[in-house]
């Protein structure tokens, strides 16, 4: 049978052990509750962010509706699909851009655009910012409609893949070349074929864009010893054209004797 003074020090242990595990409880629920006043504090900067980045939108758009409300579940499925960035506010961002770059701004031309921008942002591992700036480039400079902004990127693609040479190079020198290009009828096809077997050649985006200028420009405003070029370029495709044609009529009268 315990004594009086075992039995005292039994309960002032117990109150020792649970005054202990107070302080500890209560160091827990001060940490549990500092992380997330942090956490709450993240997402409140973080949404303020989105809101100031929407509101940004708002002053280039001539529609009532805000463009939070009107564009908002583009943005979300934009991030969630793509995983573009690392905040909304960056998409938020790229549609600002789209916008200011004179896209139309309709939902349906947004969401074809920006998702397009999207797909060559991810296969040309460059952010949004830049594809929907070289997209919306040459869209511009050959008056395209959006619905093409698929067929420019997969141009533009093509160039990375057959040249020596990345988007993030490619993107700031096109819209040089294509204002020339679109003025004389040349298909944004053959400026990326051009610029793809300039930069396999060893020539850097830069220099090769600079080089394919000139061309352009020696083309609207030939020298001398260009026209003579032409000439005799056109003379030899002349003899050429006249040779298969004497041939195919050769074929086809062997053919009627048959």
């Amino acid at each position: 049978m315990r004594t009086s003074k075992e039995s005292v020090g039994l309960l002032t242990g117990s109150i020792r052990g649970l005054s202990a595990a107070m302080r500890n409880m209560g160091i827990a629920v001060t940490a549990a509750s500092a992380i997330s006043g942090a956490a709450m504090l993240t997402l409140s900067r973080r949404a303020e962010r989105v809101n100031a980045a929407f509101r940004e939108v708002d002053t280039i758009t001539n529609s009532l509706e805000s463009s939070q409300e009107r564009y908002g579940d583009i943005v979300s499925e934009l991030n969630t699909e793509f995983g573009l960035q690392e905040s909304r506010v960056d998409v938020i961002n790229g549609l600002y851009q789209s916008l200011s770059a004179g896209i139309e701004d309709t939902e349906e031309s947004q969401r074809e655009f920006l998702t397009t921008a999207g797909q060559l942002a991810t296969v040309g591992l460059v952010d949004l910012a830049t594809s929907v700036d070289v997209l919306s480039t040459v869209l511009n400079t050959y008056n395209m409609e959006t619905e093409n902004a698929e067929r420019v990127s997969e141009s533009l693609f093509r160039t990375v893949q057959l040249g020596k040479v990345t988007l993030d190079e490619l993107a700031p020198v096109m819209g040089r070349i294509a204002a020339l290009g679109s003025n004389m009828g040349v298909e944004i096809e053959e400026l990326g074929a051009a610029m793809a077997q300039l930069t396999r050649n060893g020539f850097e985006a830069r220099i090769a864009a600079t080089g394919l200028r000139a061309v352009l420009r020696g083309f609207m405003r030939p020298s001398d010893d260009m026209k003579q070029a032409l000439r005799e370029i056109a003379f030899e495709q002349d003899g050429l054209v006249d040779s298969l044609t004497e041939g195919n009529d050769a074929v086809s009268n062997l053919a009627s004797d048959y």
